[in-house]
């Protein structure tokens, strides 16, 4: 049975390919993300071991924030300068240096902003001296020594064309700084630091530039031959205060990989739901094509019984063919996985996140994954066609027409109902939530409801069709009649090639749904909230107070307001935590639900609806804090407000006035500033303002209607790429009606023979094909449209009224059904022209 199934497949090597397509993209997806995954990982592993060359002991702070919290990134407190001596005094010490790292912008002389080329990568600040024994190496110029003097990293310097000896501005948490280049420097010989920019200097002029006079960030510390790194850090931790620690340098490097991978967690999990979705809609495929294919051989099948083979053996062959196009289909798409592996790299190469250059790593584990998926779910698909074709009797072998038994469609109906049911109730459930639990049971419940139409269209796409290709068969007349007839006649075939484009546009239909309703709340949100004339943003991560004191000194400002971000730790819970000048309110409309604004003069804290019930507050509660800076206390609840999107330029759950924020967090850096103009003198503040911070140029001075737009442009750049990634289900579905209309036209060879024999020309056979792809299509799409709206809807409600504009964009609905007919159209091109192409008497012929 092995040998007939293999002769089978060789015999029918069109079939092969157009069955494993589908599980060639899922398996390219999903070989990529983990090649990708992979190589990245040892990528900054190696990275980091060459930073941490000689590096022994790391001595820091404590700090109850976890390292691998977002929400944390960066909050530390400080350590004295002073304790560098007394750990170089420990025994066993070979050299003890202190090290400052922040962020911070270079400007060159003619203006321009020495940043990363897209929001994401940081402009990091570092220090250096003479007896660093990091994996800094100088390929140009020499190491900052004193005031007045930075190196920049090689890869900065040649996009900006800057050389040992040019002027820069550097951008401090004060007062900008004229210095001179005076080095060009690599990480461990790597010139690509993913996408960031960084600067070196001395250690005095990093303190002041992006520390603190009389601290550094942590001490490094490298040990005399002989010492390892654990008793090294024993003998340190002997000589420091309670609130300092001294661990190795090898958990360092865990931290800063774990720390990494969970950053990369959320992008590979990204691609590796494109990928669950692109097999998803192949399964669909793949069950039509041997269900069509079984089909086709129900002679040969019958043949096989009468010759004495067993359900048994008939079941094995079909999923040997099975397995050995799922085990092909694997082998391809793991070659396609390393392209996608490399097209993601370059893809993050064009928008600024250049990664360290590294040959890609392709792992044991990666390849097994890769055929164990492509033939799992290759093998699943065709137990239910291979099941179908061992009831064949060996007497139908005698027989002049064979055909697989018809069996009623009650309980696909049945099964169909039971998901769209249960898949209403979870969704319903859902939308009566909010958050992340809200939002999974909604996308679960999508998706039993998604699996139960599939299964019910087949019962009714028979009366949807009927009334979709009316108005086709009215126009056209008979082709079109024909082609109805056909899309009827096997209901099974038809709901299994549209559900497979019925769940690409819903998706896509369900996120258009979701992304409408947020920008039109967004700007209304803008419209309603903002007072402020002007915003002040960076293209970088925050800016200096100075621009705000440069804008307030500006003709023709009335007031400006800052907002700085940090985390704070509040009844045991991390999170994302504002400093806010007094006059935060006139800028943005706060509203309160209980409690006062006024609350934050007194030193109290605001918190937002949200927050309030999570952690489960109400004005007058004292609860408590710990800071950025170590501080433990206690805070009372001031006030409750409604949640607000704008606060720090993307909503905050907590916050404090500008004076307690500075006297517990390091760095003081503005992550926005509203200017609000004198009346009569809006148009001439925004020039003034431009012309008052040249100094800045990463500075945008926005109106509201900018602002505006650059909050809907980022949401449109996000979207964007996620429906470029849907696209990929929307070409698996498009192969699927390829794939069906081809074998469709390999088991009808006869009666279109018959056609022709009756008067039909190859035209009207081709017509009568591409209008089949077209009602298919059109009937997919029309579902995906219409369960995709209700899902976006419902993810809308789970949102907590964050969305409170609840729009269904039409048009652009409507565009999707038009596109859907047009790409069934092309797909029907190939099939048609099969379908034309064969004389009459050798297609009459045809058993």
């Amino acid at each position: 049975m092995f040998r007939v199934s293999l002769r089978t497949l060789v015999a029918h090597k069109v079939r092969l390919v157009l069955t494993a397509l589908a599980v060639v993209i899922g398996v390219a997806f999903l070989v990529g993300t983990q090649i990708f995954s992979d190589t990245l990982r040892a990528t900054f592993n190696d990275l980091l071991g060459r930073t941490s060359k000689n590096l022994s002991v790391v001595v820091r702070a404590k700090t109850d924030f976890s390292a691998n919290d977002f929400a944390s990134a960066g909050t530390r407190p400080l350590v004295p300068e002073s304790m560098v001596a007394k750990v170089a005094a420990v025994p066993g010490v070979a050299a003890a240096v202190g090290s400052v790292s922040g962020l911070d912008t270079l400007v060159t002389v003619d203006g321009r902003p020495i940043v990363p080329k897209t929001f994401g990568p940081p402009t990091l600040a570092v220090s250096w001296t003479p007896s660093n024994f990091g994996s800094l190496e100088f390929v140009a110029g020499h190491g900052p020594t004193g005031p007045g003097e930075v190196a920049i990293d090689k890869a900065a310097a040649d996009r900006f064309h800057l050389h040992v000896g040019d002027p820069v501005v550097v951008q401090t948490q004060h007062q900008p700084m004229r210095m001179r280049i005076v080095g060009i420097v690599t990480v461990g010989a790597s010139s690509n630091l993913a996408g960031a920019v960084l600067s070196v200097f001395d250690l005095a002029t990093a303190q002041q530039v992006v520390g603190k006079p009389g601290y550094v960030n942590e001490i490094d510390v490298q040990a005399r031959p002989g010492i390892s790194q654990e008793e090294l850090a024993r003998r340190i931790q002997a000589a420091l205060p309670a609130n300092l620690e001294a661990v190795t340098a090898k958990k360092v490097t865990q931290e800063t990989t774990a720390a990494i991978s969970k950053g990369l967690g959320f992008f590979n999990t990204f691609l590796l739901v494109f990928a669950g979705i692109a097999l998803f809609v192949g399964l669909f495929i793949i069950v039509n094509t041997f269900t069509m294919l079984v089909a086709q051989r129900t002679r040969e099948l019958a043949l096989l019984r009468a010759v004495g083979a067993s359900r048994a053996q008939v079941v094995g062959a079909v999923l040997i063919e099975a397995a050995v196009v799922g085990a092909v289909a694997a082998t391809i798409g793991i070659g396609f996985g390393v392209l996608v592996a490399l097209g993601v790299h370059g893809l993050l190469s064009a928008v600024g996140v250049g990664l360290p250059a590294n040959s890609l790593v392709i792992t044991g584990k990666t390849v097994v994954a890769g055929y164990l998926v492509g033939i799992l779910v290759t093998v699943l698909a065709a137990i239910a066609p291979a099941l179908r074709a061992s009831r064949i009797s060996p007497v139908a072998a005698m027989r002049d027409t064979v055909a697989l038994p018809e069996r009623s469609l009650r309980a696909r109906s049945i099964i169909g109902a039971a998901g769209i049911v249960i898949g209403t109730a979870l969704i319903a459930s859902g939308a009566g939530r909010s958050g992340g639990q809200a939002a999974a049971l909604v996308g679960v419940g999508a998706m039993l409801v998604l699996v139960g139409a599939w299964f019910a269209s087949a019962w009714a796409g028979r009366p949807i069709i009927h009334v979709l290709s009316a108005p086709l068969v009215a126009v056209v007349g008979v082709t079109a009649r024909l082609a109805r007839l056909n899309a009827i006649r096997n209901p099974r075939r038809t709901a299994a090639t549209a559900g497979a484009l019925m769940i690409g546009l819903a998706l896509v239909s369900a996120l258009s749904v979701l992304t409408a309703s947020t920008k039109a709340s967004i700007a209304s949100l803008v419209d309603r909230n903002l007072g402020a004339d002007y915003v002040l943003v960076s293209d970088g991560y925050g800016f200096s107070p100075d621009v705000a004191a440069r804008a307030a000194a500006t003709p023709g400002v009335a007031a400006v307001a800052e907002t700085r971000a940090g985390a704070a730790i509040i009844k045991g819970r991390t999170a994302p935590i504002a400093g806010v000048s007094p006059n935060i309110g006139s800028m943005i409309a706060i509203q309160m639900t209980s409690g006062s604004l006024d609350a934050l003069q007194a030193g109290e804290l605001l918190v937002s609806q949200t927050q309030a019930g999570r952690i489960g507050v109400t004005v007058g509660d004292r609860v408590p804090i710990e800071y950025g800076d170590g501080f433990k206390g206690s805070i009372r609840v001031g006030g409750i407000y409604e949640n607000n999107n704008l606060l720090a330029n993307g909503g905050v759950g907590y916050l404090i006035t500008m004076s307690l924020f500075a006297q517990h967090y390091d760095v003081q850096r503005d992550v926005i500033a509203y200017v609000e103009a004198k009346p009569g003198q809006q148009d001439a503040v925004a020039a003034a303002l431009t012309k008052q911070l040249r100094l800045y140029p990463q500075i945008h001075v926005q109106s509201q209607a900018e602002y505006k737009k650059s909050i809907l442009t980022q949401v449109n750049q996000i979207v964007g790429l996620i429906i470029g990634l849907l696209g990929v289900a929307l070409v698996v579905a498009i192969l699927g009606i390829v794939n069906t209309l081809a074998l469709s036209v390999y088991e009808r060879v006869r009666e279109i023979g018959l056609l022709r024999a009756v008067g039909m020309t190859r035209r009207h056979i081709r017509t009568m094909v591409e209008q089949e792809a077209l009602i298919i299509g059109v009937f997919g799409a029309l579902l995906g449209v219409v369960l995709g709206t209700l899902f976006g809807l419902a993810l809308v409600a789970t949102s907590g009224n964050q969305i409170d504009h609840v729009v269904v964009p039409v048009g652009q609905l409507i565009s999707y059904l038009i596109v859907a007919g047009i790409l069934g159209l092309l797909a029907a091109v190939w099939p048609a022209w099969q379908a034309g192409r064969r004389s009459i008497l050798a297609a009459i012929a045809t058993e």
